[in-house]
């Protein structure tokens, strides 16, 4: 059961989207629908995939974004709207894809496979280590960022507010976390780019606030690698 959350000011757009969404053959979706972005933010219902206009009055769909990812980092944001510009404006709340109003049954069903597709292969990438509180199984997506601290890395959980303490070397890790949208921006820091919400000089600003060095020598090459990360998000 893939849970599904529509957010449209206009009745039309809503019931359309919905028709579209009950035709999906890949799976079984629970969809629920919302006239008001403002409602939605407000809501403490967890969804996996959500459906959101833009242009809307009283609570634009970035705003309502913005809200939702303080409570939810792994939602799956899909924007849905007739304005092209918007889209840079996206990569802030971290969308996961973005489709042009008139949506066309094709291209909805595409961004709707991916979505479960991608939410299924980080539920099931776990790593496994050793830590001074015994074997533990992390789940990779939970990760926000490493850090290296006297011969030990410091993993910061961000479902579980917590971190644990692991033997081993900054670079060894770095190369187990590539693969799944990790960059090196110190020498002694690892950051997972889902959770990166600014970068402003050399600070890197998190999502729950905390600020992350930038060494001047990793600089060009984070700024890229997140850029490319962020655009991927979009073009898919």
């Amino acid at each position: 059961m893939v849970k599904i959350a529509v957010c449209d000011d206009e009745v039309d757009v809503l019931h359309h989207m919905k028709e579209l969404l009950q035709k999906y053959p890949k799976a079984e979706l629970q969809i629920t629908t919302y006239q008001s972005s403002k409602e939605l933010a407000a809501s403490s219902e967890g969804y996996d995939i959500i459906l959101l206009d833009i242009d809307m009055e009283e609570m634009n769909g970035l705003e309502a974004a913005e809200k939702i990812r303080e409570r939810d980092k792994n939602v799956k944001i899909i924007f849905v709207t007739g304005y092209r510009e918007y889209t840079i404006y996206a990569f802030a709340v971290h969308a996961f894809a973005y489709l042009i109003k008139p949506v066309k049954e094709e291209e909805l069903f595409k961004q709707l496979e991916e979505a479960v597709i991608y939410q299924k292969a980080e539920t099931d990438t776990i790593i496994d280590m050793i830590s001074t509180a015994g074997v533990i199984h992390q789940a990779v997506k939970d990760i926000m960022y490493c850090e290296y601290q006297n011969r030990y890395i410091i993993l910061r959980n961000s479902k579980e507010k917590g971190f644990y303490k692991v033997k081993g070397k900054i670079k060894e890790m770095y190369e187990k976390l590539k693969p799944y949208h990790f960059a090196l921006c110190h020498k002694s820091f690892i950051v997972n780019l889902f959770y990166v919400k600014n970068i402003k000089g050399y600070d890197i600003i998190m999502e729950d606030g905390s600020i992350l060095p930038l060494s001047q020598k990793k600089s060009a090459d984070l700024r890229r690698e997140l850029n490319m990360y962020l655009s991927s998000c979009i073009e898919k």
